[in-house]
């Protein structure tokens, strides 16, 4: 969660994603592609429509799979020769070829082997366990920049998820209104693969047609960052039992403290970012802006404490935790649990 308040903001790949679509639609797709990202659902549907491009019953002939990391530039040149037997169109996948590792002779053979690619076919380079790399100051891989389409598969917008959520629940003859479908995005990690288990989980719980936030909070297992944002509320919010509670269950879950630290350190900068906006008389949909976060539940929250904090107070908060990562770091006496648990403690003597 706390990345997505980080990330790159409508790049390249989110319009590559969306000319993808259209290009399935009308069966009509590029012939190179490279597609990485974590939002793994979205990549493997893609794959699958392409796919589908394959005459069915083909697929053995025409669909051809390489390892990247076995891959040869010649096994390469090899496919590229293939024609299409009783197909129009030809796939070639390669997953997790790693360019980054690549020496120069391969590097010069890929770009100038797929400088050539036949009409009939796509070759599709699927980043999966590797982290996608080409450097473009390489000569080659410049080369080879400027052929492929680049399409990054990454979290989507919240706006669009809980409209995703909703269909997925409808589907299953159960449903849900768009603040639980927010709150269900919001306690996991957000990304469709997970969602799709949760929503079967939920699907075969709930007996009636409603599926509600009690019953989100029954079943589905909140991701750690989930789970250290609703510490950091419970604090923030003074709410001392709830937060000892989730701060026991953080540390039962082998969260670490680094991790927790972060968390509350990023709420309270952007609480401070929210007395900010606040105070000059603009509303939390300019916090969500400024301050890059995600959820509109997380604004609200933000700008909904503001009158109950000063702003020294909220600067206090921000010190605190970064003397905290100070002591953490410099390897102070006790444990990072424990030097958790003082700042813990001073949060909530500070918020009274």
């Amino acid at each position: 969660m706390a990345e997505k308040t980080a990330k790159k903001e409508k790049n390249d790949g989110g319009r590559a994603y969306k000319e993808l679509r259209e290009a399935l639609k009308n069966r009509a797709p590029k012939r190179l592609y490279v597609f990485y990202g974590e939002e793994s659902f979205l990549r493997e549907w893609c794959l699958g429509e392409l796919r589908k491009l394959v005459a069915r019953g083909t697929e053995e002939f025409n669909d051809r799979r390489f390892d990247g990391k076995t891959l040869s530039v010649g096994e390469l040149a090899d496919a590229l020769d293939m024609v299409p037997m009783f197909s129009d169109f030809v796939l070639v996948e390669i997953h997790d070829f790693d360019f980054s590792k690549a020496d120069e002779d391969t590097r010069e053979g890929l770009a100038r082997t797929l400088a050539d690619i036949p009409e009939y076919m796509t070759v599709v380079f699927v980043c999966d366990t590797v982290e996608y790399k080409l450097d473009g100051r390489i000569a080659s891989y410049r080369k080879l920049k400027a052929q492929l389409t680049e399409v990054e598969f990454a979290h989507q917008e919240e706006s669009e998820l809980v409209k995703w959520v909703k269909r997925h629940f409808k589907s299953r003859g159960k449903l849900i209104d768009s603040d639980g479908a927010s709150y269900l995005v919001f306690i996991t990690d957000g990304l469709m693969t997970t969602l799709t288990g949760e929503i079967e989980k939920l699907s075969s719980y709930v007996i009636g047609e409603n599926v509600t936030r009690s019953d989100i909070d029954a079943v589905v297992t909140p991701s750690p960052d989930a789970s250290a944002y609703k510490l950091a509320s419970a604090l923030f919010r003074g709410q001392r039992k709830n937060a000892a509670a989730l701060l026991a269950d953080s540390f039962a879950m082998d969260i670490p403290a680094q991790r927790l630290l972060y968390i509350l350190e990023l709420k309270a900068k952007n609480l401070l970012w929210a007395y900010y906006v606040r105070t000059s008389a603009k509303g939390w949909e300019d916090l969500k802006k400024l301050a890059g976060i995600s959820f509109e539940r997380e604004a609200q929250e933000l700008f909904n404490m503001v009158p109950k904090l000063s702003q020294k107070s909220i600067m206090r908060l921000v010190t605190m935790c970064a003397d905290t990562a100070y002591r953490l770091q410099s390897g102070a006496p006790g444990t990072d649990n424990e030097k958790m648990t003082e700042l813990c403690m001073a949060v909530l003597r500070e918020v009274g």
